[in-house]
């Protein structure tokens, strides 16, 4: 389901029919965040990257649980996805940009 509010507030909407409903209502793109998996640091939710950038002609970039480099190209590998993003991956000690090239 989506969450609208910060996921505080359940929606009756599946992920795939609000990413048709938004791209109609003229979205360049989608941010895909999986707040499941957000922060986690266990790998991205390829099931749903996959639903959603295959049920839109925009770009989907997906985000929600990079915990090693090796997510990054495993949704990129695996979905039809346009871009990954994230942030606490690259905000830790021990990952840099220079990195995330070597891997």
């Amino acid at each position: 389901r989506v969450f609208a509010q910060g996921g505080t507030v359940e929606t009756s909407y599946t992920p795939e029919v609000w990413a048709r409903e938004v791209a109609r209502c003229g979205a360049g793109e989608i941010f895909l965040n999986s707040i499941d998996r957000d922060g986690a640091q266990i790998g991205y939710d390829l099931a749903l990257i996959e639903r959603v950038a295959r049920a839109v002609a925009i770009p989907v970039i997906a985000c929600g649980g990079a915990g090693e480099f090796t997510h990054f190209s495993e949704v990129l590998e695996q979905t039809a996805a346009d871009a990954v993003a994230a942030a606490i991956r690259l905000l830790t000690k021990d990952n840099s940009a220079m990195a995330s090239k070597r891997s």
